[in-house]
């Protein structure tokens, strides 16, 4: 048995250690300085969602228009998958994205996703994230913001 005054102080350090940590007041959740945060211990409701933020988002935009008709439709066909009102309606994967400062993709986090109605096959995913591989977005380096890639029908 540890003695009971060795457990305070153990408690103790610990929270002076998460305070010591904890990020300090005033600094957004999508600010650089956050990049530094390991994209794991983000919660993705917290985080801005892309578009959100005074930023230029064009080379984004035009990355994800490409995506839809390079690499979305071309992977769903290959994954055996016919879009339809009447089946499958949508197919959709939510990402927490890390952009390092020379603006590349440090790291896409999935939270969320759906090939219709069930979770994506990792196939599938792969499939999809392969255009993004060696993309650059310099407008948003140092950013970490919430992403969405896929499509759904308007039935």
């Amino acid at each position: 048995m540890f003695p009971v005054g060795s457990l305070k102080s153990g408690a103790l350090v610990l929270l002076l250690l998460i305070s010591c940590l904890a990020k300090p007041a005033g600094r957004g959740p999508s600010s650089p300085e956050s990049a530094t945060v390991p994209v794991s211990q983000l919660n993705p409701e917290t985080l801005p969602a892309e578009y959100s933020e005074e930023l230029d988002w064009k080379d984004w935009s035009t990355a994800k228009n490409a995506w839809v008709k390079e690499s979305f439709h071309p992977c769903v066909k290959q994954a055996g998958i016919r879009m339809s009102c009447g089946g499958c309606a949508s197919i959709y994967a939510r990402y927490v994205f890390s952009i390092d400062p020379d603006g590349s993709i440090r790291s896409m986090r999935k939270y969320k996703d759906q090939a219709c109605g069930l979770p994506m096959t990792p196939e599938l995913e792969k499939c999809l994230l392969q255009f993004y591989k060696d993309k650059r977005f310099p407008a948003l380096k140092g950013r970490v913001f919430r992403g969405t890639l896929g499509n759904g029908l308007s039935c």
